[in-house]
């Protein structure tokens, strides 16, 4: 952890503190990650509903006109499945996620961008004789929408696919690649 409190204040420290912006935000949404059916016993993830919190801030300049930008997120997504002899069990999610993303299409009171990132997903889920505990780590790619509504906050929806599987589920691998689709708000403490 302290690695990881470093690294981040090393980055904030090393970019040009004159552009950053700095917002704190939520979102809640829906979570489908089970466009996969596991090769054992056909087993897949049905869609599941969850939120999330982020902070989100400039990253680095690039040329004139770009800004890439990070988002450090905290995400709970619940989902259920249907195993072989344990029948429906709930799974949740935590999500520990970093995602780094660039306005595409920008205008005065609507952006669009697009972007990539990684999550280290803890897995839980308990029924009867079965527990399941894993971390995995879950990459994905984001694409979304931002309305302006002034300077200081923004509503968003986004989009993003993610890609992974947990092991050792009843004996078996269940794949996780699959959406999750958000609504959410900014509200920016430092603006450009």
């Amino acid at each position: 952890m302290k690695k990881l409190m470093i690294i981040v204040v090393s980055l904030l420290i090393w970019n040009n503190i004159g552009f950053a912006q700095i917002g704190l935000g939520a979102s809640a949404g829906m979570l489908h990650a089970g466009l996969n059916k596991s090769d054992v016993s056909d087993s897949q993830f049905d869609p599941g509903w969850g939120y999330e919190f982020f902070i989100r801030h400039n990253l680095a300049q690039i040329g004139d006109s770009l800004m890439l930008k990070a988002r450090w997120s905290y995400r709970h997504y619940k989902t259920t499945i249907e195993l072989p002899n344990v029948l429906e069990i709930w799974f949740k999610f935590n999500y520990l996620t970093f995602d780094m993303f660039m306005d595409l299409v920008r205008s005065e009171k609507f952006t669009l961008y697009s972007g990539l990132g990684g999550s280290l997903v803890s897995v839980n889920a308990e029924k009867d004789f079965l527990e399941v505990t894993n971390t995995e780590f879950v990459p994905e790619i984001l694409l979304g929408g931002e309305l302006l509504l002034s300077q200081n906050y923004n509503l968003f929806a986004e989009c993003s696919f993610q890609f992974g599987s947990i092991g050792n589920v009843n004996d078996e691998t269940i794949p996780m690649n699959g959406f999750r689709i958000v609504l959410g708000a900014t509200m920016f403490l430092v603006s450009e």
